[in-house]
């Protein structure tokens, strides 16, 4: 999300923009039959996103059950594989075009999937798809609340952003009450 450009016009159109303009990034876990954010972390452009992997997918599972994790493979690495299956995740993480089964490096949990995902293509593709539903939420959220930020400081933009996240969980709440009949009981 940014406050002045586009990320993907900022790297790819003019890339010495990079340094003049600013965005966060959000990352999060987003229910794949909801598109409800479940956790978020909001940093500055230049955080690497494997870091934040483990810490929003363990904010996570304190409320909600998660039987599979689909991540891109920015996110492939012998530690995210081997917490998912210490908890009982089934990951379906890609892996990048360098990765191998071999080697000192490769754990049991890693070699598992590894082979899972080259010998399985067909199947591990149809759980690596619901991944798409985090571009979805994105998709939804700049929709309906707009794709700038309007803060310059870096926390009020934080604060902006998770601001459109509540409003979005809101949206998606209203959505479903109306969807499945759920009457709500306010407790006064």
């Amino acid at each position: 999300v940014s406050n002045t450009v586009s990320w993907q016009h900022a790297k790819y159109k003019e890339p010495k923009m990079m340094t003049a303009k600013n965005w966060v990034k959000i990352h999060c876990c987003v229910g794949t039959r909801t598109n409800v954010i479940t956790a978020v972390e909001i940093t500055d452009r230049f955080s690497h996103d494997a870091t934040h992997f483990l810490p929003v997918l363990e904010a996570t599972r304190k409320n909600f059950n998660v039987e599979q994790v689909s991540a891109d493979k920015a996110y492939s690495s012998m530690k995210h594989f081997a917490y998912a299956e210490q908890h009982g995740i089934q990951p379906f993480i890609a892996f990048r075009d360098n990765a191998t089964a071999q080697g000192d490096y490769a754990t049991s949990v890693w070699q598992k999937a590894f082979h899972y995902f080259n010998l399985n293509r067909t199947e591990f593709l149809q759980h690596y798809n619901k991944r798409s539903n985090v571009e979805t939420t994105f998709h939804m959220l700049k929709s309906k609340f707009g794709g700038l930020l309007k803060s310059k400081d870096f926390q009020a933009q934080k604060n902006e952003a998770l601001a459109k996240i509540i409003c979005h969980n809101i949206a998606i709440l209203n959505s479903a009450m109306n969807e499945f009949g759920i009457k709500p009981n306010f407790m006064v």
